[in-house]
């Protein structure tokens, strides 16, 4: 169908295949609007030369729009990685901590290696939290063509998220040694609100199942979730 306006007397039409005219009304308007927007596409609309695409003319733009995405985690990864590493590393010839399995963050309380480890480490809770907007953002774009997802439940999840990444902020900011309350503070932060966020976005995947997402990733993250919330307890305990 295409919307067609009459400019004298300001009445719309709706124009379908067979070219018969029918008249519509603003309310009706709006609600052919939500059903275009809400994914039921079944027809083309144009309003005074504005085009809505449809499905399959928007599947490109949303290819394009995430092109690039998938590196943030993988870039989020390996900074998070190299940022203990490296902190351990330095920690270990310097002799300030065993080199059996010591806390992180006493890799990260003496100098050379504190500098190196906040600055590594705050990177990476900026990494953290452009990674969580990305996939809000993703989320919030499937979700407009098929809906799947809660608005709020998506939003709870970034900003528990986000909440998480500032925690590890906090981590990076305030040293074990130097002001102890405030680093288990962060700590703590990071590690609840970090395993609250895996759990969440598995829920999100198993919603999405299967438009967005398949049988085997929705496994794959329920038994992440799973791991994360059984490790939490020893890590909280552990936390000096």
């Amino acid at each position: 169908m295409k919307l067609h306006s009459d400019h004298v007397e300001g009445n719309l039409y709706l124009k379908t295949r067979r070219n018969e005219f029918h008249s519509v009304s603003e309310t009706d308007l709006y609600f052919i609007l939500i059903l275009v927007h809400r994914g039921n596409r079944h027809f083309l609309l144009e309003l005074r030369g504005f085009h809505i695409p449809t499905a399959k003319e928007e599947e490109p733009m949303v290819v394009r729009c995430m092109h690039g995405v998938a590196l943030l985690p993988c870039v989020l990864v390996i900074w998070s990685s190299a940022a203990f590493i490296v902190s351990y590393i330095f920690a270990v010839l310097e002799g300030h901590v065993v080199s059996f399995v010591p806390y992180i963050s006493d890799t990260g309380t003496c100098i050379p290696e504190s500098g190196l480890f906040g600055f590594m480490i705050s990177v990476t809770a900026m990494l953290g939290a452009a990674t969580m907007y990305a996939r809000y953002k993703v989320n919030q774009a499937q979700n407009l063509r098929i809906p799947f997802l809660s608005y709020f439940f998506n939003l709870a999840s970034l900003l528990i998220g986000i909440l998480g990444c500032i925690g590890m902020g906090i981590v990076a900011s305030f040293q074990e040694t130097s002001v102890t309350t405030v680093h288990d503070v962060g700590a703590l932060l990071t590690f609840i609100c970090g395993v609250a966020y895996i759990f969440l976005q598995s829920i999100i995947t198993i919603k999405a199942c299967p438009q967005w997402s398949n049988k085997e990733t929705c496994y794959v993250r329920m038994t992440i979730s799973v791991i994360s919330i059984i490790a939490i307890f020893p890590s909280i305990l552990f936390i000096q």
